[in-house]
């Protein structure tokens, strides 16, 4: 069947769930459009592998509206069974299921707290012409349901990763503590949290390293509180692609998700995978899952004093105690997010609507 997915078309984890879904797909049936400024680099791998069934409408900033007609011709062009909305293109999409009579399933990838004016639209007044509700967590599954006429348009699936790809065979060393945190550089996450944190400790000589991967509009915030003797200990890496993302996860022994919330992230199930122990913030989209949420010493609060205390009592830590995190969060995520058991997931949904 043929299956349309639109989202943002920068980096981000939502792009990692569309890649696996496609592939997954049969690639004559299976269609991307991306709808934002500008094209990541790891977009440009769908154009060469779907081809004709790659499309992009390339909007300014806050003025996404504008190109509504654009969006309803790139989806008429592909001319799809189901279209799977992980943006806010709702209108669009509405128009074309009422006079081409498609199939619209919502995929909802933002945490309850941090919902806004457009997720409450879409959920109450939108969903009448939903088909199905995807969620990625039980806080969001039970919210979405109570707010639905019919119950049973829901399901609650997982954000999966390639467990093939995403693997390293290096045993981490601790002799210098090494961090990372990779994720949109914006107001949804605390990467601030984690910057003071770190100069924090370097300000008391502990031998640390901090690298932070993505863009958005918070980097130029962000660099101003970087005090200009830390500059070589806390580095900006960039937006990275999927091979470079997997060589910057190398770089790293500790990996730390700053936030203020989250559907559900893939950047923390791609460093487990990678064998890195995670540490997150106590907010929904994290303190639910099992890991890290299990030892309290690897969920801090959103202050950097805690984060700071949090990192050196991991530091002390024996060896022992770091291998075993390991083992437990790779035998969690294997039994939980794979991009197998998630596929198995959609291929069942799109079947039954």
């Amino acid at each position: 069947m043929r299956v349309l997915h639109i989202l943002y078309s920068g980096m981000g984890g939502v792009f990692s769930v569309v890649d696996s879904l496609i592939k997954n797909n049969d690639l004559n049936t299976s269609g991307v459009l991306y709808i934002g400024p500008n094209l990541s680099k790891d977009t440009l791998k769908h154009q060469n592998i779907l081809k004709k069934n790659f499309f992009f409408v390339k909007t300014k900033k806050f003025f996404t509206s504008l190109f509504f007609f654009n969006t309803i011709f790139r989806i008429y062009t592909f001319n799809p069974q189901i279209i799977v909305l992980h943006n806010y293109q709702i209108f669009p999409c509405v128009l074309v299921k009422f006079f081409l009579r498609k199939k619209l399933i919502y995929v909802d990838h933002k945490p309850l707290k941090l919902k806004n004016f457009k997720d409450f639209l879409i959920i109450n007044f939108f969903q009448f012409f939903i088909d199905h509700f995807v969620v990625l967590n039980n806080e969001n599954y039970f919210y979405v349901k109570k707010k639905l006429f019919n119950k049973n348009k829901i399901s609650k699936i997982y954000n999966g990763i390639d467990l093939k790809y995403f693997k390293s065979k290096t045993k981490k060393k601790y002799q210098t503590l090494s961090v990372g945190m990779a994720a949109r550089l914006n107001d949804t996450k605390s990467q601030d949290i984690l910057i003071n944190a770190i100069q924090s400790l370097i300000k008391k000589k502990i031998k640390i390293l901090c690298y932070l991967a993505g863009d958005g509009e918070n980097i130029n915030n962000l660099k101003k509180i970087l005090k200009k003797n830390n500059k070589k200990k806390i580095i900006f890496s960039g937006a990275l692609d999927q091979s470079e993302l997997k060589r910057w996860y190398n770089k790293i022994n500790l990996y730390i998700q700053a936030s203020k919330g989250e559907g559900m992230s893939i950047s923390i199930f791609q460093a487990m995978a990678m064998g890195i122990p995670v540490m997150g913030s106590d907010v929904t989209g994290i303190n639910n899952l099992k890991y890290p949420s299990k030892s309290s010493n690897m969920v801090f609060k959103n202050n950097p004093k805690d984060l700071e205390n949090k990192i050196l009592n991991f530091f002390k830590s024996k060896n022992s105690i770091k291998n075993r995190i390991i083992k437990e969060q790779t035998k969690y995520l294997n039994n939980n997010f794979s991009n197998d058991l998630m596929n198995k997931k959609y291929e069942k949904l799109y079947k039954s609507i």
